[in-house]
């Protein structure tokens, strides 16, 4: 990690090679554990391990030993405590002799130090080390209690949660504390995130505390000594009593990729050879660095690049797309660019004066793709430098132009009057006007219809209850608090038991059984993998395979997730529990891209959103969830409809016939919940949103090219219906990306049927007219009639005599005939008012007097 690893083990075993008759013992060679090893092991001896995975809890029992794993990259020696227990564990007054060295401690549990205790008079040596995502109440990275004194350096701290203090390490009554070139970063505790002292004395030197929460050090009670490191945010970011030292800066540290594990510094760090002067040269033969992982330069010049090649994607005719390359001399010698030029159609870059770059000097180059016509694209930027290893540099470049899909479609509103038993089709044309393959599918939905005293934003499909329950399914386990399909079978997290289940629907039986993380919250599939949370961490994501097994783990800066939805694009709908806020993840980035706040009637009676699903071919609402007042045992599934602006607006909800409303899944035509805390059932629906039996679409779905158009058939089908109003949403999603829906309205009038509130009937009368509203004036209520040639989409709508809108009486398709409907103005004040009926091809208006 630090140093060489043949020089690392060279010094320390010829060190230990002194000691009358040490040994050295090997894991797994001689010993299956590392703990077995100790056990046989007296003072002196080496405790030899391999690159491995050891799931155990290690304890120096005492002994003066070195337990070396790979001081080159901790990380391929790992010691596990499986979520369980400590890592490991110096109690019986161990000394300076007990090294422990070159190791990556994660995955610890226990109420003091899960990565490492240090208690009752000990003062181990601790150095080489990874310590990550462990949790505890206190000091969950590392814990010095009773008068202990460890010497800790060049270790990394990281991603480490205490739900009391001390996140990255935690400090009670104790004296002398060293810690040195550490790294300790984005650790979290409810106090001192980074590190937490209490009547305990610390000196830090060379060390970088970053982006830890909710503060880098705090020490309320005795000064702590801090020299040559880099503290976020200075003494603000410090809560305490410091002794502030030379050389301590607050700079961005630059580490690579903090987000994958990568707390290696970048060449423009401000950490470089900014470390006590005093102390050794690094490796490289400059001055010591800040931190955990010192950067080493070459001896001579050395080119190094952000990137040896860029792909600018897909970019329309005449827009742009621009990457930044970054040019660092790595070397200690200057480097010299000889030439340096750019090949290939519509690629550009700004190449400036670049003639020399001295030792750790960077420069910027833009580069730019701006196609010009239709096509793929490759280039290159050529670099000539006096680097002695790679003098020549190719960057490959490589981009497509493309004029975009557009979708025309016509009409956009349709409505269709048809005798009781009779089926016409009606043809909507899409047409592709834009440069490349418009790809489209369509979906449907039912709507209630309203057309007297409709709202200004009338809301979607609407149902009370949830359909017909049509099946029960007893699981072997109890609560669930995740489910998902994965599009053939559903699975679920059984969180009392740590298990990720899979359920057969048709064999009614439990498929797979896998063991997982403790006490998991939600689960969401995302094509790949299943998504699924904890309790503590609340914070963390851990991502399975379908064979049950960990491939990743992440902090996300969202607590107490208890909800989770993939959308089948590209972003994870994620709920927080305590903030009652819906945050949107990019999947790929695994950045937070927004995040709104929904269902404020039920936060003001008490209830929470909990879990969550996402229906994609609901498209008038695709985002579901369980909300629930734990106090009265009542759940709700509710649907909400997200807009661009990441508005929620609830389409539809219903209350389980079931208690304990555990989780929500979908599996494309059926919404599945569990429900019985103690008695695990899983509980199968109709889901509540109304099949569209009358109205058939064929092709659902298609691809055009460029100037092309095809009709899709409508096939209205009133077989079977009542003579009356029926109506649907039919939506069009492509990849045009001006238009990708496109929403077309779609209403059928069966037989003799007569509308809300209409008393006259269907009479295809010969005359456009809008009546004079009955009585007039008015005191609260009075009657508008009015009459239309054709069917046609029709809006009523009130003014003031300022002219502004108050209210929206009716909007929408109407057949030809005389209408009558109600308004009833009890919440507006008295005076003039103008009633305007309007339809596309033709308007009217009328003056009323309201009087009180």
């Amino acid at each position: 990690m630090i140093k060489n690893l043949l020089q690392t083990y060279l010094v320390i075993l010829l060190a230990y090679a002194g000691a009358a008759e040490s040994r050295q013992l090997a894991v797994p060679g001689e010993f299956a554990r590392i703990q077995l090893a100790i056990e046989q092991a007296e003072n002196g001896d080496s405790v030899i391990v391999a690159p491995g995975n050891y799931p155990e809890a290690v304890d120096f029992i005492g002994r003066s030993i070195l337990l070396l794993g790979n001081p080159d990259d901790p990380a391929t020696t790992v010691i596990t405590g499986s979520n369980e227990q400590r890592c490991v564990n110096f109690s019986r007054g161990e000394s300076g002799d007990a090294i422990l060295d070159g190791f990556a401690l994660v995955s610890g549990v226990a109420e003091y130090g899960s990565g490492i205790l240090v208690t009752n008079n000990s003062n181990p040596t601790i150095r080489n080390c990874f310590i990550r995502l462990n949790r505890a109440a206190y000091g969950a990275g590392i814990c010095v209690m009773e008068n202990s004194r460890p010497d800790i350096s060049y270790c990394l701290i990281n991603n480490n949660i205490s739900t009391l203090a001390g996140g990255g390490i935690g400090a009670i009554n104790s004296q002398g504390i060293s810690i040195t070139n550490c790294t300790i970063s984005r650790n979290r505790a409810e106090i001192g995130g980074g590190i937490n002292v209490s009547n305990s004395q610390l000196i830090l030197e060379n060390d970088i505390l970053w982006d830890n929460d909710p503060e880098e050090i705090r020490s309320p009670n005795q000064e702590i000594v801090i020299l040559f490191s880099d503290i976020k945010n200075g003494l603000d970011g410090i809560d305490g009593l410091v002794d502030w030292g030379d050389g301590n800066i607050d700079g961005n540290p630059s580490f690579i990729n903090p987000d994958e594990g990568d707390f290696s510094l970048n060449w423009n760090s401000p950490c470089i050879n900014t470390g006590n002067p005093g102390y050794p040269e690094d490796p490289d033969g400059t001055q010591s660095d800040m931190g955990a992982i010192p950067v080493s330069l070459e001896p001579n010049s050395a080119i190094s690049l952000s990137a040896n090649n860029f792909d600018f994607d897909v970019v329309q005719v005449g827009d742009s797309n621009t990457y930044t390359l970054w040019i660092t001399n790595i070397g200690v010698e200057a480097l010299e660019i000889i030439d340096m030029f750019i090949e290939g159609d519509y690629f550009t870059a700004d190449l400036g004066q670049i003639d020399a770059l001295q030792s750790r000097q960077t420069e910027q180059i833009e580069i730019s793709f701006t196609p010009e016509e239709i096509g793929i694209f490759d280039g290159r930027l050529f670099i000539n430098s006096n680097d002695p290893e790679n003098d020549v540099i190719n960057v490959w470049l490589t981009g497509e132009g493309m004029i975009p899909p557009s979708i025309y479609i016509e009409p956009l509103t349709i409505g269709v009057e048809i005798d009781s038993g009779e089926v016409e089709e009606y043809a909507i044309n899409i047409t592709n006007e834009g440069g490349s393959d418009l790809i489209w599918r369509i979906y449907t939905e039912y709507i209630e219809p309203d057309f007297a005293n409709s709202p200004s934003d009338p809301v979607g499909p609407r149902r009370d209850d949830a359909g017909d329950l049509i099946v029960s399914y007893q699981l072997p386990y109890t609560t669930s608090y995740g489910m998902a399909w994965d599009g053939e079978h559903m699975w679920g997290v059984a969180t009392n038991n740590n298990r990720l289940i899979e359920f057969d629907p048709e064999s009614e039986e439990v498929i797979s059984d896998f063991e997982i993380h403790i006490g998991p919250r939600a689960l969401t599939f995302d094509g790949d993998f299943f998504w699924t949370s904890s309790y503590n961490p609340s914070n963390n994501i851990y991502l399975y395979n379908t064979e049950g097994e960990l491939v990743d783990r992440f902090e996300l800066p969202i607590r107490n997730i208890s909800g989770l939805a993939f959308d089948n694009n590209s972003r994870v709908y994620i709920n927080s529990w305590n903030e009652q806020r819906i945050y949107v993840v990019d999947i790929d980035s695994r950045e937070v891209i927004a995040n709104f706040e929904m269902l404020l009637d039920f936060r003001r009676a008490n209830y929470k959103i909990s879990r969550l699903e996402w229906v994609p071919g609901h498209f008038d609402g695709h985002l579901w969830s369980i909300v629930g007042n734990n106090e009265i045992d009542v759940g709700f599934a509710v649907r909400v409809d997200v807009n661009d602006d990441w508005q929620a607006r609830e389409r539809q909800r219903f209350q389980f016939q079931h208690v304990g409303h555990t989780s929500i899944a979908h599996d494309g035509a059926n919404l599945w919940h569990a429900g019985e805390h103690e008695n695990l059932l899983w509980h199968v629906y109709e889901d509540g949103i109304r099949d569209m039996k009358w109205l058939g679409i064929d092709p659902p779905h298609g691809l055009l090219q460029s100037e092309e158009d095809a009709d899709v058939i409508l096939v209205l089908n009133s077989n079977g219906l009542d003579d009356g109003v029926y109506a649907s949403r039919v939506q069009i999603v492509s990849n045009d990306l001006a238009s990708p829906e496109v929403e077309i309205s779609v209403t059928l009038f069966v037989g003799n049927w007569s509308g809300i509130n209409d008393e006259t009937g269907s009479n295809y009368p010969l005359d456009f007219s809008l009546d004079q509203n009955y009585p007039n004036p008015f005191n609260a209520e009075t009657r508008i009639q009015y009459t239309i040639h054709e069917p046609e989409l029709v809006s009523i709508s009130v003014y003031d005599v300022n002219g502004n809108e108050i209210i929206i009486l009716n909007e929408g398709f109407m057949p030809s005939g005389s209408h009558q409907m109600t308004w009833n103005a009890d919440k507006y004040p008295a005076g003039v008012y103008f009633a305007k009926l309007s339809t596309s091809k033709e308007s009217a208006t009328i003056k009323m007097l309201l009087v009180k």
